[in-house]
């Protein structure tokens, strides 16, 4: 089976290696991209990759 397309917020904090808390505000805030299915969120792997590619500050030279 391939990689899940969607994860759990908790999953992502293990993910983005966070804290569940600060998953937690990332996606409340709407910061971090969401999908509601019902009451459940997920997290898009691919936008959260994204997301992560993002913040990332490159270094000067």
């Amino acid at each position: 089976m391939d990689a899940p397309l969607m994860i759990t917020v908790k999953q992502a904090a293990e993910l983005a290696n966070v804290g569940r808390s600060t998953a937690y505000h990332l996606t409340q805030s709407g910061e971090w991209p969401t999908v509601r299915i019902g009451r459940a969120v997920r997290i898009p792997v691919r936008k959260l990759e994204e997301w992560i590619e993002r913040q990332t500050v490159q270094a000067s030279p």
